[in-house]
């Protein structure tokens, strides 16, 4: 639709420009004394109401299209146009009025006019030209989608919409994904009815597949593409990924961004490049600021969101998308690695009650954090948050231990000790899943002193040396 109004502009432009030619030869052909001075006059009045009515037709168009300097450049002229033709004599037919052209100074002062229209409408043509090309070239898109969990799945939705409901955009969408029973996009694919093919079945999209891709959409695959697959697409392939990169490239970017304590996070749709995670030129950017106590499963909705808008904006030309992409900056680069088994501990000794909470924020919607009794995990639930001073300072009168449990019936939780306070715990799960009472009665009452032993969390360690400063 868009490319269509800006066809009917560029064709409503070059009969602006005709008309101005054919005026300009009009003066000449009056100069040089081929015609008399007044059927000069009644050839330029000829076209001065079309003229007219083609500007504000242009003028229209400008508002519909967004195009807002050249809107006002337009509005300035069709008043002045306006302004010429009310002004003009009682009972004369147009603007052009025989005695007072009829002077070599007046027809140059008119061609110059007309010279200086004719500029402005070429530049015009040129804009639209350019506008027009850069939106109607791009023909609909067989895309490839790759992805694997649930922040794969809300790109893949989106780009089933559009598939669904905008032909001129996505003329046809399949999925690659892995092989897992936990696998969202698997699942997701098979209730749009879309086309999968497993991965690391390549050859499925190379050579066996009907259908010749253009564009392949990734987002949160966590596999590395070889070049060939990459060099198969026409437009190479693109990632949607949820952080402003160069900062946590790698699999778990919106876990890090939570359990960093980051300010303010974002989205980078960035070109694929082989062997190596996210260092391709970033396509499009877009950076908002994080609220105190948001979830990981919050921050991956908006991220989700935000992916989705930037996705729209770079396939309405991702020709010109990729042309005008940027390296990415050499400095700021972390590293977002996969999160192992370790990384859902707790080191009683080294974490602050910030760091646990952050933890907690970035991970209890995939799984538990974790601690060791007995040399067997404990898996700690509903964290609690200890603000009471009181109950802080009876606490601090019993032990300062790292790792010290102790149940609170005011609060119903597990207060353990960290390295700067104290945090709590509604649920536990040792053997089996229980309340805190539950736990206390027991195991906790059965002992003088309880005490979690601290387990080393390297994914610490990486976000303490590379945290953004405050």
């Amino acid at each position: 639709m868009t490319a269509l109004l800006f066809g009917f502009a560029m064709i409503d432009n070059i009969l602006l420009l005709l008309i101005n030619i054919y005026n300009i030869i009009t003066l000449s052909d009056l100069e040089t004394d081929l015609m008399n001075v007044r059927q000069c006059c009644t050839k330029l009045n000829q076209t001065f109401l079309p003229e007219i009515a083609l500007h504000v037709m242009l003028t229209v168009f400008f508002i519909f299209s967004h195009h807002w300097l050249l809107f006002l450049l337009n509005v300035c002229l069709d008043l002045w146009f306006a302004y010429v033709y009310f002004k003009r004599q009682p009972g004369q037919l147009g603007i052009y009025d025989p005695l007072e052209i009829n002077n070599r100074q007046r027809i140059k002062a008119k061609m110059r006019m007309f010279i200086l229209h004719g500029r402005y409408f070429f530049h015009r043509h040129i804009h639209l030209f350019k506008h027009c090309y850069s939106t109607s070239t791009i023909k609909p898109l067989n895309v490839a989608f790759f992805g694997s969990d649930l922040f794969s799945m809300h790109i893949l939705e989106h780009l089933y919409q559009l598939f669904i409901n905008d032909k001129s955009r996505i003329k046809c969408l399949e999925v690659v994904t892995t092989v897992s029973t936990l696998n969202t996009v698997m699942q997701g694919a098979e209730k749009l009815q879309l086309t999968t093919h497993v991965w690391p079945d390549i050859d499925s999209l190379i050579s066996k597949s009907p259908v010749q891709f253009d564009v392949g959409i990734l987002a949160s695959f966590g596999q590395l593409l070889p070049k060939r697959l990459i060099e198969s697409f026409p437009l190479g392939i693109i990632n949607v990924h949820p952080s402003l990169l160069p900062r946590w490239r790698g699999s778990s970017p919106l876990i890090y961004t939570i359990a960093s304590g980051d300010k303010t996070s974002g989205v980078s749709i960035m070109d694929i490049r082989p062997k190596h995670f996210d260092i391709g030129p970033v396509l499009m950017q877009q950076s908002f600021p994080l609220s105190t106590n948001m979830t990981m499963f919050e921050l991956l909705k908006i991220s989700a969101d935000v992916g989705c808008s930037l996705l729209d904006k770079v396939l309405e030309d991702p020709i010109t998308s990729r042309v005008n992409a940027q390296e990415q900056a050499l400095s700021g680069i972390t590293y977002a690695h996969k999160i192992n088994k370790y990384g859902y501990y707790i080191d009683w000794h080294n974490h602050t009650t910030e760091d646990i909470d952050r933890l907690y924020r970035a991970l209890n919607q995939i799984a538990n954090l974790r601690t060791m009794f007995r040399q067997k995990p404990v898996r700690l639930k509903l964290l609690t948050l200890i603000n009471d001073q009181n109950i802080l300072n009876d606490l601090n009168a019993i032990s300062s231990q790292p790792g010290t449990a102790i149940y609170n019936k005011s609060l119903e939780c597990i207060c353990i000790r960290c390295k700067n306070g104290w945090i709590g715990f509604k649920k536990l799960a040792y053997l089996k899943s229980m309340y805190a009472r539950d736990f206390h009665n027991g195991y906790i009452s059965k002992m003088d002193r309880f005490v979690f032993d601290s387990i080393h969390n390297s994914l610490f360690d990486y976000i303490y040396e590379r945290r953004v400063p405050k």
